[in-house]
């Protein structure tokens, strides 16, 4: 088996350290034959986990929305994931954990308990480049959490040669009564938001991912004296807006330069988020790290 290079030499399958060679997901995996799995991302230096209560929180949410949660407790993904950390020693890295609903005989049915896998792989701190972003109308089924299937639509859209060869990713929407009251929701793995013409930072309130990444870095915006607001943005709202920007735990802040056809040329606030954001995710480890030397 040709080794994968994506992911570090060790895994965890049910709380169980294993080569990653043996933590591939079967086929008759329900994760693998139906999308029947929900997962989670989250960021480390060394095992220090960034925010972890608020990634398992959400993680934890998703398995019980799915009828999966009896089969899982907090204390025991802790475990998982320091073990995994450990195992793999990387300075700084991505943590991936994935619960699917089991194996099956019958290719619908589980026939085994959920089965928890943990990945992580390097993270090389290269920070992506300014973002274009292709409108396409679709809502995910899931909005609160993150469950395989719905991940789908994206990479069917992003394999149309006009989007692939154009733009970064898909901006998902909610037709309106018209065009220009098409509702904005988020991209296919980052949250999204605009700044206006008052200087004021505004993210769309329902129908998204309540991401980790952004409910940071709002908060970090209010304290530095930003003004912040959580509701329904429109096509004509991001018309009218002077910034975009998108927010992620492997992307952290970045600018929007393009929706469509339209450009944005200014990132002055963007770029003080992107920074104060930074500040803040450093003074965390170097906090947490001390706490752990006491």
């Amino acid at each position: 088996m040709a080794r994968i290079n994506f992911f570090g030499k060790w895994a965890s399958v049910n709380g169980k350290i294993v080569p990653l060679r043996e933590a591939q997901i079967p086929p008759n995996d329900l994760g693998f034959m139906r999308g029947d799995a929900v997962f989670d991302v989250m960021e480390a230096k060394d095992t220090i986990v960034f925010h972890p209560d608020l990634h398992f929180e959400r993680f934890l949410n998703a398995a019980e929305q799915t009828r999966m949660s009896r089969y899982i407790q907090k204390e025991d993904l802790e475990k998982a994931v320091i073990s995994v950390l450990d195992a793999n020693s990387f300075r700084k890295s991505f943590i991936y954990m994935y619960l699917t609903s089991g194996l099956t005989r019958d290719g619908f049915t589980p026939a085994t308990q959920p089965r928890l896998y943990i990945y992580v792989s390097k993270n090389n701190g290269a920070r992506a480049r300014n973002i274009s972003l292709k409108t396409v109308v679709f809502r995910r089924q899931f909005p609160n959490f993150k469950i395989s299937a719905d991940y789908f639509a994206a990479e069917v859209a992003m394999r149309m040669p006009y989007i692939k060869d154009s733009f970064d990713d898909v901006l998902y929407v909610k037709p309106g009564l018209s065009l220009e009251e098409d509702v904005i929701l988020e991209t296919s793995r980052r949250n999204f938001g605009i700044v206006d013409n008052t200087c004021t930072i505004i993210t769309p309130d329902k129908d998204i991912l309540n991401g980790v990444t952004m409910e940071i870095v709002l908060r970090i915006a209010k304290e530095n004296g930003f003004k912040v607001k959580r509701k329904t943005i429109t096509r004509k709202d991001v018309s009218r807006a002077m910034e975009a920007f998108i927010t992620g735990t492997t992307s952290g802040v970045l600018p929007v330069v393009r929706i469509d056809n339209m450009r944005f040329r200014t990132f002055e606030i963007v770029e003080k988020l992107r920074d104060l954001f930074y500040s803040y995710r450093k003074d965390y480890y170097r906090k947490m790290k001390q706490n752990q030397c006491q």
